[in-house]
C-alpha cells in the first residue's frame, strides 16, 4: 500500500511540475507591441541588431499590418557580426501566433540576398501577433506587432481594367510590341526608347515570357543559347524579376539618370514613392543592332558564384 501510495504521489508532483511549467513557457510572452527603430534612417518592425521589416505598398496613413489585408515588406538582416553575404542564398521563413486565439500561420518564406530579402503577407484578424524569424530553420528573433482594421474609401474602379506596364505605350508602339510578339523580330522596336524597352521587359516578366525575354537581354559576347538561358531565368532571376514588377507596379516615375549614362550605356531609373521615402530600381541598357536592350545577365554569373560558395 505504501508503494502505491508513493507512486500516486510522485505521478501528482510530475503532473504539477508540467503543468506550473507550462504556465512560465506561456508567459515568457510579453504581450506588448515590440517598439519599432531607426536604421539607416527607415524606421523598422522587429529587433534592434537583428532583424527589421518595413511595409513599401499600400496608403500612406493606414496601418502597417492592416488586418484582412497583404502588403509587400521591406526585409533587412541586421547582425553586424556576419559578413554581408554569409546569408547570401539561405531561406528564410516568418511565422506568427495571435495572442487571444493562439492560431499559428507562415506569413512567407524567400532567399536572402546582401542581408536583404522582401515579403509579401497580411493577418486574417486584428489584434497582437507574436512574430518568429529563422534563417535556414536557425532562430533569429521574436517581435510582437499589431494587426489593425482598416477600412480605405473605396474608389470607384473599373472591374475590366487590368494593370500593364504598356498602359501608357502611344497606340503605334502597342501594335509595334504587338508585332515583336507575334514574330520575335526585335526591328519592331527599333524606335523605342530606354524608358519603353524597360516597360516592356517588365510586362514580359509577369507573361513570364521568357524566349522575348532573351531577345530583349544585351548579348556582349556572353549570351548562352536560349535553352540555357531559359533554365538559369527560372533558377537566379525570375523570383526577384517578380518582386520588382509587384513592388513598381503602380511606379510614379520613370526617366533617364542622365549623369550616370552615355551615349552607349543608359541608366533607366523607376521610382515609387511612399510617403517621405523614395523606393527606385536601375536598369543599365545597351543598344544591339540599334534596339535599346537590357544589360541584365552578368548578374546570373555573380548568383552562380555567391551559390557556389555555400
Amino acid at each position: 500500500m505504501l508503494k502505491i501510495k508513493l507512486s500516486a504521489m510522485s505521478f501528482l508532483l510530475v503532473l504539477c511540475s508540467l503543468l506550473i511549467f507550462g504556465c512560465v513557457e506561456e508567459e515568457q510572452v510579453d504581450w506588448t507591441q515590440t517598439p519599432t527603430f531607426t536604421h539607416e534612417g527607415i524606421q523598422l518592425y522587429g529587433t534592434e541588431g537583428a532583424f527589421g521589416i518595413v511595409r513599401v505598398n499600400g496608403h500612406e496613413n493606414e496601418p502597417d499590418f492592416p488586418a484582412g489585408q497583404g502588403r509587400l515588406y521591406d526585409v533587412y538582416f541586421l547582425d553586424r557580426k556576419q559578413d554581408t553575404q554569409e546569408n547570401d542564398g539561405k531561406k528564410y521563413k516568418m511565422t506568427a501566433i495571435h495572442q487571444d486565439t493562439k492560431e499559428t500561420i507562415k506569413l512567407y518564406e524567400w532567399d536572402i540576398w546582401s542581408n536583404k530579402s522582401g515579403a509579401k503577407f497580411g493577418f486574417d484578424k486584428e489584434g497582437l501577433w507574436e512574430i518568429t524569424v529563422t534563417i535556414n530553420d536557425a532562430p533569429v528573433t521574436n517581435f510582437v506587432v499589431q494587426a489593425e482594421e482598416f477600412n480605405p474609401e473605396i474608389p470607384n474602379i473599373d472591374r475590366q481594367y487590368d494593370f500593364s506596364y504598356l498602359e501608357d505605350l502611344p497606340n503605334d508602339k502597342l501594335e509595334k510590341y504587338h508585332e515583336f510578339l507575334n514574330n520575335g523580330d526585335t526591328k519592331s522596336l527599333k524606335d523605342f526608347t530606354p524608358e519603353e524597352i524597360v516597360l516592356i521587359h517588365m510586362n514580359l516578366v509577369f507573361e513570364h515570357n521568357t524566349s522575348k525575354l532573351y531577345a530583349l537581354t544585351y548579348d556582349g559576347g556572353k549570351l548562352p543559347p536560349f535553352e540555357q538561358f531559359n533554365t538559369e531565368y527560372n533558377q537566379y532571376l525570375s523570383a526577384d524579376f517578380i518582386q520588382d514588377y509587384l513592388m513598381f507596379r503602380y511606379y510614379d516615375s520613370i526617366s533617364v539618370n542622365l549623369k550616370e549614362s552615355t551615349q552607349d550605356l543608359k541608366i533607366v531609373q523607376l521610382e515609387i514613392i511612399f510617403g517621405s521615402n523614395t523606393y527606385g530600381i536601375t536598369f543599365a541598357l545597351k543598344q544591339e543592332n540599334g534596339i535599346w536592350k537590357i544589360d541584365v545577365y552578368h548578374l546570373v554569373e555573380v548568383l552562380k558564384r555567391g551559390h557556389s560558395k555555400e
